[in-house]
């Protein structure tokens, strides 16, 4: 296995992947882009990748934009992103165990006023335009107001037929980032207790069980990013439920433990 990895991170998980990669003796290039351009990537000298990757298996690490490119020079196993890292998608199959199952799904330009004073919002793929967040209604309004005014010739991650989702606010307790692979969590890490973030290697046994139990519900990919919340309900008591599934190619990989991420993700079809 070939690794490509976006240059230019600097978060420790992106750093111990590189360090674990060298011990682990898979090989990997440091790539970089021309800003706006997805589909011209180099290697640090500004050299054209080699067209001999489509003939071994390559493996990306990066952003959107490396995700997209993996997909579009055909590399294998390359990313695992597709049609299913969607929140409607997730609606279907996972139903009540989705945190944000009540999720309101349209463009910017049709939402014109928020069913919620206060509400979480969210592209409605894993695309990342933006950051999920929380918002109130007024400021959705203002900020939509500002995406709708950008002209059509100028460049933006955003315009008035962005899909996006909006949820009711969710009490959660704690959030956890789980790496699936063939239909296994394989290595994760807690990343926010309560509004904290803050990453920590332990992952509770219950965390764990509930994790398999939706992974035999339904997987959106062979290896995915699965984020599970710990939450409190009405009557006091503690659930769990699927917050979102992201591609595993382009992450944040936090307290992981990166040996395993990259062990799992080079071994993948063997």
């Amino acid at each position: 296995m070939h690794w490509l990895i976006r240059d230019g991170f600097s978060d420790q998980g992106y750093l111990n992947l590189l360090t674990a990669l060298e011990r682990l003796g898979y090989e990997y290039t440091l790539v970089k882009c021309i800003a706006f351009d997805n589909y011209n990537y180099t290697d640090l000298e500004g050299n054209p990748l080699p067209d001999s990757l489509a003939n071994k298996p390559v493996m990306v690490y990066g952003g959107q934009g490396l995700i997209d490119y993996a997909k579009h020079r055909g590399w294998y196993p390359g990313a695992y992103a597709n049609e299913n890292f969607n929140v409607s998608v997730w609606q279907e199959h996972w139903k009540d165990e989705l945190l944000n199952n009540d999720s309101i799904i349209g463009t910017m330009g049709d939402i014109t006023e928020p069913p919620y004073e206060h509400f979480f919002i969210r592209p409605l793929f894993d695309n990342k335009n933006f950051a999920g967040m929380l918002m109130h209604s007024d400021e959705y309004k203002s900020w939509r107001q500002k995406i709708l005014a950008i002209p059509d010739d100028c460049y933006s991650t955003m315009n008035k037929d962005t899909l996006i989702t909006i949820a009711t606010i969710k009490h959660i307790i704690a959030e956890y980032r789980l790496f699936v692979v063939n239909g296994k969590v394989v290595t994760g890490s807690e990343y926010k207790r309560g509004g904290n973030v803050g990453y920590y290697e332990y992952l509770p046994t219950y965390i764990l069980d509930y994790a398999q139990k939706v992974i035999d519900i339904w997987e959106p990919d062979q290896a995915y990013c699965l984020d599970i919340a710990e939450i409190c309900k009405e009557d006091g008591t503690y659930d769990y439920k699927v917050i979102e599934v992201n591609c595993i190619n382009g992450c944040g990989l936090y307290a992981s433990d990166v040996h395993k991420y990259a062990h799992h993700l080079s071994t993948i079809n063997d």
